[in-house]
């Protein structure tokens, strides 16, 4: 920021932090322009908060994702595409946007039942289309344990 007092140039930055008296850091994009003073040469510097710019960027980003995954989910529906493999890719293109390792579709049937319609992992998973599942055991959550106790 006080490159301007040496060189005379105009420097910008779309994105830097700043440090509060907390420690907390906030980014800020700013500019920094070179000031002729009878002292030699100083700098003007104007910054503002980017956490609105990068907040709006991200969401942008993010319903930019899940309108390409609801093309690509009508298109198989447009094609034709067996449900399974429909809700095969709507579990995907959800794992995908949300960032979760596995996804599985389910409809509730029977008391306490649920069977899958379509399921996405990047893993082995139990959960293939058509397999029925309690829910009035442990079962299911014994299944899905990270540890897989």
């Amino acid at each position: 920021m006080l490159l301007p007092r040496t060189t005379g140039e105009t420097v910008r930055s779309d994105l830097d932090w700043f440090f509060r008296r907390d420690g907390s850091m906030f980014p800020v994009s700013y500019v920094s322009v070179p000031l002729a003073m009878p002292e030699g040469r100083g700098a003007v510097v104007a910054f503002t908060d980017a956490g609105d710019r990068l907040r709006g960027e991200r969401f942008a980003r993010e319903h930019a994702a899940i309108l390409a995954a609801q093309r690509r989910v009508a298109t198989l529906v447009a094609r034709g595409a067996p449900s399974a493999a429909v809700f095969a890719a709507i579990a995907r293109e959800v794992a995908h946007v949300i960032g979760l390792p596995l996804v599985a579709v389910w409809r509730y049937e029977a008391p306490r039942t649920a069977a899958v319609l379509g399921a996405w992992s990047g893993r082995p998973h139990p959960f293939q289309p058509g397999t029925t599942w309690p829910l009035d055991s442990l079962m299911l959550a014994r299944v899905l344990r990270p540890d897989g106790r």
